[in-house]
């Protein structure tokens, strides 16, 4: 969420009575409107691109079907050989590293500033004078206890947003949902006074969308203007309803901010809410396909490379589980046969012997002596013999479909752009081959997933909490060699430009730390200009200057900076540090 600072806008105050003119030129405007035209002041029309709902085909009493049903890509991606290894990878690369609240102001001298105005101007001079629009809005005394009520908000619902599973756990099963059916849906929950204070999952098989609104309805959509100020702004908007089945109950949700109210039971408008029947709201977060209303998963593609798989390892299955090839085979040829019962306790004999998980089954079969016979081999017949063949070996080297079943593994993977170390299916792999796989796959796939995670939470929930000064932001993984990092660490401090809080925050990033900043200008200035400047303190004519006195006066202040310094980051480890 870019912000701007440093820029005024002027408002222009019109005073005095209303004339026929601005009369006259007001009417006309409202003729324009009605005949479809823009106003001359810019407020909002609704949009023309949702008044046909392309699905009308496939909805059942006011409910769209997908095109195929979500349980159906659920029970396909658990048939899988490799997709379940894939959603997992794609599960924990994305979304397993946490977030952080990050502010976007600094403070200087008891004036707070945006951290990108060049010219540092006090912000909370900027936003004096804004009225209160909703009821979220209130007074505050300074900028410390706002900064603090937007901290406590953004904690109370992405810290505390389950009762029992933590956001990061959540966000798990959205990245899931979406890589299996194509989308995730997230139940909003709001306090009395209307803001957003948690949520719950709610699993993308079970939900279902409902046709937008023939007319649109007014919502109320804040935004941060020039000067940090609120804009408060009128919108119209075609909501819809949702709808969670689970066996033969249905739990409706209203689209989030749709101002209306609604009953969870039957979906129907309510006159106001009440806490017992109001529904509650849904956020709706999907892969765009064209000629769907829902999203669908990457690998929708290989549909049928996926069951063709799973019928060739069926195969294989059915193939082994049945013993098509025998361990043994007793061929008894030249006429002469096996009683019955001696063939049947032959039998029964390798049958206790093999047990029911063994594979040393016999077959035998009985080959009489015939005219044909006796044509192949010049009249003659030979002897009553018994041929036996041992099989093993063939049942060894027995593979179906082995070749077929890689190829349509590959595709799978392929379609989903997650390298095949990540899975198990790659062993030509070495140092640098693994690294640009992953350095790949987090610049490709994971951080643009991600960033477009953030963008919700900071372009619809922030804005809905009246959190302005900070930003949400998922983490991600460190992928930087660390041969990389010393040697650019000696290079940038050899060149002077290391500072106190720039070796704390890479020794919080590297070591698992989490010191805070060093206070005041000292902990941000370079180690040469802080030197420079504890040189100038103590020697004010130069070192030309330089007696006993002020050297001592130099160490002392030299070893009074470095102390407060390991003093501070000792406290700040809890005094783990000793010596």
């Amino acid at each position: 969420m870019k912000k701007r600072a440093g820029k005024k806008t002027a408002m222009a105050k019109a005073g005095g009575g209303v004339d026929t003119g601005t009369l006259r030129k007001a009417c006309s405007e409202l003729i324009s409107m009605a005949s479809g035209g823009m106003p001359s002041g810019g407020a909002a029309i609704p949009s023309r691109s949702a008044l046909d709902d392309p699905f009308e085909g496939r909805k059942i009493d006011g409910v769209i079907e997908p095109r195929k049903p979500p349980l159906y890509w659920c029970l396909l991606a658990r048939s899988s050989s490799v997709l379940p290894a894939v959603i997992r990878a794609l599960e924990i690369g994305v979304e397993s590293y946490g977030y952080e609240f990050v502010p976007l102001l600094a403070k200087d001298g008891g004036k707070w500033y945006a951290k990108e105005d060049a010219q540092k101007d006090d912000v909370w001079a900027m936003i004096q004078g804004e009225g209160a629009e909703r009821p979220t809005d209130r007074s505050f005394k300074d900028m410390d206890e706002l900064l603090a009520v937007e901290l406590e908000r953004l904690e109370r619902f992405y810290d505390n947003f389950s009762p029992f599973d933590s956001f990061t756990t959540i966000r798990g099963r959205f990245r899931t949902d979406e890589e299996t059916t194509g989308w995730w849906t997230m139940e909003v929950l709001r306090d009395a006074l209307g803001i957003p204070c948690g949520g719950e999952h709610v699993p993308s098989y079970q939900t279902r969308m409902l046709v937008r609104d023939d007319r649109p309805t007014d919502m109320t959509q804040a935004r941060i203007g020039h000067d940090w100020k609120w804009v408060y702004e009128e919108r119209p908007h075609y909501f819809r309803l949702f709808v969670q089945i689970k066996g033969n109950r249905k739990h409706y949700y209203k689209q989030f901010m749709d101002p209306r109210n609604f009953s969870y039971l039957t979906g129907k408008l309510i006159g106001s809410p009440d806490a017992t029947t109001a529904a509650t709201e849904m956020i709706y977060c999907g892969k765009y396909v064209p000629g769907s209303e829902y999203g669908e998963p990457d690998w929708a593609s290989q549909e049928y490379n996926i069951g063709g798989a799973f019928q060739a390892e069926r195969g294989n299955f059915r193939h082994f589980r049945n013993n098509l090839i025998p361990a043994i085979l007793l061929l008894i040829m030249g006429g002469g046969t096996l009683g019955e019962d001696a063939l049947k306790r032959m039998l029964d004999t390798f049958e206790n012997v093999r047990g029911d998980d063994s594979a040393s089954r016999l077959f035998a079969a009985q080959i009489p002596s015939g005219i044909a016979e006796a044509a192949t081999s010049g009249g003659k017949i030979d002897s009553p013999k018994v041929l036996l063949q041992i099989l093993t070996q063939q049942q060894k080297q027995d593979s179906t479909f082995q070749q077929y079943i890689q190829n349509c593994a590959k595709m799978t993977m392929g379609s989903t752009r997650v390298p095949p170390i990540l899975v198990g299916w790659s062993n030509d792999y070495n140092r640098a081959t693994s690294q640009a796989a992953l350095e790949m796959f987090e610049a490709q796939v994971c951080r643009p997933k991600r960033n477009k995670f953030d963008d919700l939470q900071n372009r619809v929930l922030l804005p809905e909490m009246r959190v302005r000064f900070h930003e949400f932001r998922s983490n991600g993984p460190d992928l930087m060699d660390m041969d990389t990092v010393a040697s650019m660490l000696t290079s940038v401090a050899g060149a002077g430009g290391m500072s106190i809080n720039g070796a704390i925050e890479l020794g919080n990033k590297f070591l698992g730390t989490n010191v805070p900043a060093y206070p005041g200008e000292e902990g941000n200035m370079p180690m040469t200009l802080l030197l420079q400047k504890l040189q100038a303190e103590a020697f004010p004519m130069g070192w030309m200057g330089f007696t006993k006195d002020n050297a001592g006066k130099a160490a002392v202040a030299v070893t009074d900076l470095v102390m407060d310094a390991l003093l501070h980051i000792r406290r700040s480890m809890g005094g783990k540090l000793e010596g």
